[in-house]
C-alpha cells in the first residue's frame, strides 16, 4: 500500500493517534527507510572533506573492533552480501585501507584488517560521525537509546534472516503475489535500460 504524502513540519505531534495494527507497522517500516536515507546523506556531508564514503568508513569501524575478519564476516557485519561485501573490500584494498592475510585455520581463505592508512582515515572520520550522533541524538533520553539499540538489533537479526529468501511484491492486476524476479521479467524493456544506464 502507497504512502501518502506527509505535509507536517517533521516534528512529532503527541496529538495525534498512532495507527492501528499493519498502519502502524507499515508507518514504522517507511519512517526507517526515511531515517537510513537522510542519516546516509547526513553522513556523507560530513565525511566529504576526508573524501570516504559511509560504507567504508563503518566497514573500517567494524574492523578495528574486530581485529580481523573474513570477508564474509565482513559482510554479515555490515547488512551485506558476499558480493557486495567484497566490492567493498576491494575499493578498500586499493585505497590501501585493509589488508590481507591468510587465515590460520584455513589457508584458503582471506582475513581482512584495517591498515596504517585504514586507522589514521579512521581516526581523522570517526570524531565527525561522533558529533553527528550527538547532533541528533542531544533531545533524547539515554534508556530511550539503550532501548532503541536493543530494538534496531533485533530487526536487524531478523531481516538478517530474510535477506536470502525471495522479496514479493503485490501485482496490481489480480492482487496475487508477484516475485521481483518475475516482475523484471515483465518489465517493459525501457526499464531495463534506464536500470543499466
Amino acid at each position: 500500500m502507497p504512502r501518502t504524502a506527509d505535509t507536517s513540519d517533521g516534528d512529532p505531534s503527541p496529538a495525534e493517534p498512532a495507527p492501528a495494527g499493519g498502519d502502524c507497522a507499515g508507518d514504522f517500516w517507511w519512517l526507517l527507510l526515511e531515517v537510513a536515507n537522510l542519516s546516509r546523506r547526513l553522513t556523507e556531508r560530513q565525511l566529504a572533506p576526508i573524501h570516504t564514503t559511509p560504507d567504508q568508513i563503518h566497514a573500517l569501524h567494524v574492523l578495528a573492533q574486530h581485529g580481523s575478519l573474513t570477508v564474509g564476516e565482513l559482510a554479515a557485519e555490515l547488512g551485506l552480501e558476499q558480493n557486495s561485501g567484497s566490492q567493498l573490500v576491494e575499493r578498500l584494498a586499493q585505497r590501501g585501507l585493509v589488508m590481507r592475510g591468510r587465515a590460520p585455520r584455513d589457508r584458503r581463505q582471506s582475513l581482512i584488517s584495517v591498515s596504517v592508512a585504514g586507522r589514521e582515515l579512521l581516526e581523522a572520520g570517526e570524531p565527525d560521525t561522533a558529533a553527528l550522533a550527538d547532533e541528533l541524538f542531544s533531545e533524547l533520553p539515554p534508556e530511550l537509546i539503550a532501548e532503541a539499540v536493543r530494538f534496531l538489533r533485533a530487526i536487524r537479526t531478523n531481516a538478517g534472516r530474510r535477506v536470502v529468501r525471495r522479496v514479493r511484491l503485490t501485482n496490481g492486476g489480480d492482487g496475487g503475489p508477484l516475485s521481483v524476479r518475475r516482475f523484471a521479467r515483465r518489465a517493459p524493456p525501457a526499464m531495463h535500460e534506464a536500470r543499466s544506464g
